[in-house]
């Protein structure tokens, strides 16, 4: 709880400009970008574009989840 809520908000307030959580138990990632967002629950991928990146980071979260765990 405290990393959904408290760490989030934290975070978030002090311009980090997006705060990931993976739960390996639910085999999920949740997102936020900016702290007026309500966030996201991602199952199937993830992708992260930051400024100045060429290309973006994608991620296989069933991929991932099933070499890790």
């Amino acid at each position: 709880m405290l990393d959904y809520q408290v760490k989030r908000e934290l975070y978030l307030a002090q311009g980090v400009p997006e705060y990931w959580i993976v739960n390996p138990d639910a085999l999920v990632v949740s997102r936020w970008r900016g702290a007026g967002d309500k966030g996201e629950v991602l199952t199937k991928s993830i992708d992260w574009h930051p400024a100045g990146m060429p290309q973006p980071l994608s991620i296989d979260l069933a991929a991932l989840f099933a070499e890790v765990l």
